[in-house]
């Protein structure tokens, strides 16, 4: 082990002077954090200041309203402007707990170790997750059936919103990214797994949590389990309206909470040991289940930007019961997405 640290240590300082911020000898965990740079916050009594930008709210209307035409042209503007442009690089993908902090501990699991050299070209994904009022207009475009109906009533009233992300199967993802990509001409898809890692932590950066600053400030900068549930109508602790959070220094929202992210990749538990340090990794080339990255609604905590989850690409077969008594069939209300554009060039 001793020697593996050493070799993680060599490999971080070639790449320190461009992908790892100032870095102190041990960091303080402030009293009742769960896990290192988490600080929580008195909820606030009055959850108004909390707002999405303006701009958002009038693309997603935008899609809502005129013909089917002009609201696919709507979809096409809004999604190329969504568009974060994050220049390729070099950096260390994982969890870089043992080289980055003064015990050498772990962060997450070991599915996210060792930590291992990686090489990007530049790319562009989103700012944003994939609402239902965009997804709800894919699946209108082309005759299919509408996701996530017939949900037990306090989902029901998340599911109403146009602004909350869409809850999707991995291939429901997949499919409505590379429709994304046919109707604007352009090379949409799902990110992969390093791309998503890559700009959640500001191109490489050893940061924890994919916040404004890399902290996790509970209430402030994330949700708690409170926040979530409060910031519904009916106090159920879901998915919620997305952007109500500061993005992240390279101006992406939500990768903390509010969801998982689908990505491109397979998952392998033993990837990472495996990786054989192609230039742009897309994962194993097949697999039982794709990978997560991200938070689920309230638990911010566990959104780490080097943690992976992991389920079934099709969950569309599988049901679910509900207290109520009835069956949800389809993919969880906890599993989003948002596309990227697979070119080393700016999106115009």
């Amino acid at each position: 082990m001793a020697k593996a640290v050493i070799t993680f240590l060599a490999l971080s300082s070639a790449c320190a002077a461009s992908h790892s911020p100032s870095k102190t000898t041990t960091v303080k965990i402030p009293a009742g954090s769960v896990y290192p740079d988490t600080i929580k916050h008195p909820l606030p009594e009055d959850l108004s200041g909390f707002k999405q930008p303006a701009s958002l709210l009038n693309d997603l209307k935008t899609i809502t309203t005129g013909t089917l035409e002009e609201r696919l042209q709507a979809l096409v503007v809004k999604s190329k402007r969504d568009q974060v442009f994050v220049k390729g690089g070099t950096f260390l993908m994982g969890d870089f707990g043992p080289v980055y902090e003064e015990d050498r501990l772990h962060y997450v699991g070991l599915d996210a170790s060792p930590l291992h050299k990686v090489t990007l070209d530049s790319y562009s994904i989103s700012k944003y997750k994939v609402t239902y009022t965009e997804f709800d207009l894919y699946t209108e475009a082309n005759g299919l059936p509408k996701i996530q109906q017939n949900l037990p009533s306090g989902f029901a009233t998340m599911r109403n919103r146009i602004d909350t992300p869409a809850g999707v199967t991995w291939e429901q993802a997949k499919a409505y990214c590379q429709w994304l990509g046919t109707i604007s001409k352009l090379p949409f898809d799902l990110p992969t797994e390093a791309q998503w890692e890559y700009a959640a932590r500001n191109r490489g950066k050893f940061v924890l949590f994919g916040t404004n600053n890399g902290l996790l400030e509970l209430n402030k900068n994330s949700p708690s389990d409170r926040f979530a549930a409060r910031i519904n109508d009916d106090n159920a602790p879901h998915a919620f309206p997305i952007a109500l959070f500061p993005p992240s220094p390279l101006g992406i929202y939500d990768l903390t909470p509010n969801s998982f992210d689908w990505v491109e990749d397979w998952y392998a538990i033993d990837y990472y040991e495996q990786y054989s340090g192609e230039r742009n990794p897309v994962g194993p080339t097949t697999g039982i289940f794709k990978v997560e990255r991200g938070g689920d609604f309230g638990r911010s905590f566990e959104g780490r930007v080097t943690s992976r989850e992991f389920n079934p690409p099709d969950e569309s077969k599988i049901e679910l019961p509900q207290p109520d008594g009835r069956i949800f069939q389809g993919g969880r209300t906890s599993d989003g997405f948002r596309c990227g554009a697979q070119s080393t060039k700016r999106v115009q």
